[in-house]
């Protein structure tokens, strides 16, 4: 009788240790078999382009203020805060748990907007830029702290369909 109690006690230990481990990876397969939507490119590559085309610019979303801006990380506006504008910048296709993820970068392709319209206080910046294009800088991060959509496990290269699927980017 007393065999056939430690071999249930361990059976009961081994299902408790090894259960955890089943649940993660059934999630982690579920997160991750997403389709491609936009793959990011790295960061050599970002640079590269910026030392080819003086078009374009590489930001990194940044707190500023009593709010987020994008920081400019490349060319003469280095280390200062830009404004980005048009429907096809970040701001417009991404949602907050894209976009305003500290340390997200983009490679913007745009064009300079010499003559500034308003000055914003809440967000004073060297340059506007008016994006044409961006391309996401790997990693690519996502804070679902306050989301109505969780989501433990997510691909770091690319922006996936779960994305689309739930307004976190649009196409």
């Amino acid at each position: 009788m007393m065999k056939y109690y430690k071999i249930t006690k361990i059976k009961v230990i081994i299902l408790i240790l090894i259960t955890p481990i089943i649940i993660c990876t059934y999630i982690y397969i579920k997160d991750t078999s997403y389709g491609l939507v936009k793959k990011g490119i790295s960061m050599k590559e970002a640079e590269s382009l910026v030392l080819e085309d003086s078009s374009y610019y590489i930001v990194r979303v940044d707190s500023i203020g009593i709010g987020k801006g994008f920081e400019c990380l490349s060319g003469e506006y280095k280390g200062k805060y830009v404004r980005i504008l048009g429907n096809k910048s970040p701001s417009f296709t991404c949602s907050n748990e894209i976009e305003y993820v500290d340390n997200n970068s983009f490679l913007i392709k745009a064009k300079k907007i010499e003559d500034k319209n308003v000055e914003d206080i809440y967000y004073p910046t060297e340059l506007d830029l008016y994006c044409e294009s961006y391309e996401f800088i790997t990693p690519i991060h996502r804070d679902y702290t306050y989301s109505k959509h969780g989501r433990m496990f997510y691909p770091k290269e690319y922006i996936d369909e779960y994305d689309a699927l739930h307004n976190d980017y649009k196409k």
